[in-house]
Parts: structure tokens; sequence; C-alpha cells
């Protein structure tokens, strides 16, 4: 069934295609891409650039290398190196859940906290004037994080248990 109220982006209205638009029209879509552009800055308009760049690496993300250099910025005005070991280009995001990101962290960071408030995805992309799938690759990115988090808990714990010094340590603290 073509519906073309069915739209997939936030950003349209059904009548965006229109080329005579009433003023109500007008005035919604004018508001529309307001409140669009307001949630959805490009990040060399925040400061987000100077945030990440105050962070200096000293190793390469991917191999663990020291011998790498700086490599000027992306587009995004984010600082980029050169690991002269695995001859890969990286930024202080790559490994994070921050990587190939196109949403600012403050965006990020709003859709964190929303979720954490037990928000519903729907209702985030709709506030947030994100697309549905932007929510669930979000969720997915945290649950894999945190699934990381308990790997390496468990690790730590599971060699607590190897070393009896430390064990019998912890129980004096008790």
């Amino acid at each position: 069934m073509n519906n073309s109220y069915s739209i997939k982006s936030r950003r349209r209205t059904p009548w965006d295609q229109s080329s005579c638009r009433t003023a109500t029209q007008e005035f919604i879509r004018a508001e529309n891409l307001d409140h669009y552009n307001q949630k959805h800055r490009s990040l060399r308009d925040t400061n987000e650039a100077d945030l990440l760049n105050s962070f200096e690496l000293t190793c390469c993300r991917l191999c663990g290398s020291t011998n790498i250099k700086k490599d000027g910025f992306d587009r995004n005005g984010v600082r980029v190196y050169y690991c002269n070991e695995c001859r890969h280009k990286f930024s202080v995001t790559t490994g994070t859940i921050f990587q190939d990101h196109k949403i600012p962290v403050t965006e990020r960071i709003e859709y964190e906290r929303n979720l954490f408030q037990h928000e519903s995805l729907t209702a985030d992309s709709w506030n947030n004037k994100n697309s549905f799938t932007t929510a669930h690759i979000g969720s997915r990115r945290l649950v894999c994080c945190s699934l990381i988090i308990q790997k390496m808990l468990l690790q730590a714990i599971m060699s607590m248990k190897t070393r009896p010094s430390l064990l019998s340590a912890e129980k004096t603290l008790y």
C-alpha cells in the first residue's frame, strides 16, 4: 500500500514535494525544519571537535603501537592520527561507541539519558527527530558496550579466584 503520508525522514513533511503550499503548510514546514536543525547541529557547529582534540593519544587504537604521528583533521575538525606500524588512520573515537558517529556527543548523551529514564525508543526517536533505526543502533551499541564490560568484570573476578592472596585480602576488609 502506497501512502504519501508515510514518511521515513523526521525532517520532511507530507507536502514538501508540493510546488504550491498553503501558508499553514509553509509555517509548519518552517517550524519543523527549525526544530530539526536545533536538534541536529552539524558536528562543526558544536564544540565537540575541541573536546575530542583535547585528548592527546599516545598509542595506536588498533595495534597499541606508540609509533604514531598526527595526520591532520577529518571533515568535522577532529584530529586524525597515523600509525607507522599497522599503517591505519584513527582518531580518539576509534574503538568507542562514538566511532563513525554522525550525531553530536551532546545528542548521544541526551539519547542515553532518555533511555536510562525508560523512555521508549520510538518516543526518543520522535522527540529527537531521529529515524527509528538511529535509536535502535544506539541501543545496540550500548548493549554491546555493557556486554564487554560484563565480560571484563567476569574475567577480573575469575582472576581473583585464582589468586588466593587477593581473596583473603578482600575478606579481611569485610
